[in-house]
C-alpha cells in the first residue's frame, strides 16, 4: 500500500498517469518521438553578418538539409536528427545573433579579451559546426560505403578476370 502511495506521488510530480488498476484501460504507445517545435525563422541574410561568414553559414545549412533528408524515416538516427534540429534551431541562430547583438563600436573589446576579432571567433564557431556536420554525414553514409565496398569485392571475386582461356 505504501508503494502505491509513493508511485502516485511520483506520478503526480512528474506528470504520469495513475497506476493501472483492473478497470483501467491499457496505456497507448506512440511509436513516433515527439516532434521538436520549429523555431522562428532566422534571417541569415542580415547585412550585419560578415561576408566571410556567409559561405560558412551556407555550408552549415546545406549539410543540415542533406543529413535531415538522409536520416529521415530511419529510427536508428533519431538522436542524430534531434542534434541536427537543435543545431539548426538553437545553436546556429544563437551564435549569429550573439555576434550581431554586439554593437560594432564595442567589438574591439572582444579582441582585447581574446586576442581574436569577433568575426574570427564567429567563423571559428561556424567551422566547428561544419566539422561536426561533416562527421555526422560520414557516419550516416558509412553503411552505404560499406555495402558498396562489399558489393565491389563480390563482383571482383565473381566476375573478375579468370584464366579460363585455353593455352
Amino acid at each position: 500500500m505504501a508503494t502505491m502511495a509513493i508511485l502516485r506521488y511520483f506520478q503526480k510530480v512528474f506528470g504520469g498517469s495513475q497506476p493501472r488498476g483492473a478497470d483501467s484501460e491499457p496505456p497507448t504507445i506512440n511509436p513516433k518521438p515527439a516532434a521538436i517545435p520549429a523555431a522562428a525563422a532566422f534571417d541569415y541574410a542580415d547585412p550585419r553578418i560578415p561576408d566571410a561568414s556567409r559561405n560558412r553559414i551556407a555550408q552549415v545549412l546545406g549539410l543540415i538539409a542533406e543529413i535531415e533528408t538522409a536520416a529521415t524515416g530511419e529510427p536508428a538516427w533519431s538522436p542524430l536528427l534531434a542534434e541536427i534540429r537543435q543545431l539548426s534551431e538553437v545553436h546556429l541562430p544563437s551564435l549569429i545573433k550573439s555576434y550581431i547583438d554586439i554593437p560594432a563600436a564595442h567589438r574591439a573589446e572582444i579582441f582585447r579579451k581574446t586576442s581574436r576579432s569577433a568575426s574570427f571567433l564567429l567563423n571559428d564557431g561556424l567551422d566547428k559546426m561544419n566539422d561536426r556536420l561533416r562527421a555526422m554525414s560520414l557516419s550516416l553514409a558509412q553503411g552505404n560505403i560499406d555495402a558498396f565496398t562489399r558489393n565491389m569485392r563480390f563482383i571482383e571475386m565473381r566476375y573478375g578476370e579468370t584464366d579460363l582461356a585455353p593455352d
